[in-house]
């Protein structure tokens, strides 16, 4: 960790690293269809999922595009995502009316939980004088959320990659923040849980970076670029702190 020690900004990804679902996707999604008088099994929209995301998982990355993005592009595609997971189970009358209110959910708090030992370790930066960012994939509606759950005062920044035009892993994207900041990449950390989008994406314009790697995947990385829970993770800032 002594790497970190000039270190005076820490950003975060969001989804899976700050919180996660508070239920599988078919429960969430459903609830939102029993509140406008629909009725979905959620065993059936989470048995596709995957096949759903994977079949436009290139598409939203838009690597062969540069990473680009922006707010429509970033909607459009989530609405694209859910209709691939409820068209053949709606009408086609109410697609339009539950796809929206399915999109709006995420931007809740009843949609997430947070990650265990998340807040005493932020609110442990605040309180030594980092300047704390989130920098998520997710659009617009991540800065509602953050609102919604109260932790839009434990970080100067939200910043959804959509509003500056380059997603992550896009050197672009984190070139754009650090712009932003007005700092050199040497004084940023970023912590995520993504390997290659958030780990990769932060080191190739020179910030530093920490991967939550929560489940120990057995990824390619120095015990010091990662860590699995951030109980452990304060205990070693406590201690950067005070060598």
């Amino acid at each position: 960790m002594k790497h970190l020690k000039d270190v005076s900004v820490v950003f975060f990804d969001a989804d899976d690293t700050i919180v996660e679902l508070s239920a599988s996707i078919g429960e969430l999604y459903s609830r939102v269809a029993n509140q406008h008088s629909f009725s979905l099994c959620p065993n059936q929209i989470d048995a596709r999922v995957r096949e759903a995301w994977n079949s436009i998982r290139l598409e939203y990355r838009n690597e062969a595009g540069g990473y680009t993005t922006s707010p429509e592009r970033e909607k459009a595609m989530w609405l694209k995502f859910i209709g691939l997971l409820l068209d053949d189970l709606t009408l086609p009358e109410a697609r339009e009316l539950l796809y929206e209110a399915v999109y709006e959910e995420f931007a809740y708090a009843r949609s997430r939980k947070l990650k265990p030992g998340i807040v005493p370790f932020v609110d442990y930066l605040r309180n030594n004088n980092y300047v704390t960012g989130v920098l998520s994939n997710n659009d617009s509606r991540i800065i509602r959320l953050m609102e919604d759950m109260g932790l839009d005062e434990k970080f100067d920044h939200i910043i959804p990659t959509a509003s500056i035009g380059f997603k992550k892993p896009s050197k672009d994207c984190f070139l754009r923040v650090r712009e932003l900041i007005g700092l050199p990449a040497h004084k940023i950390l970023y912590i995520g849980d993504n390997f290659e989008t958030d780990y990769l994406g932060a080191k190739s314009d020179g910030w530093h970076a920490l991967c939550y790697n929560q489940h120990a995947r057995p990824y390619e990385l120095d015990a010091s670029d990662q860590f699995t829970s951030y109980s452990e993770l304060l205990a070693q800032f406590k201690v950067l702190r005070s060598a």
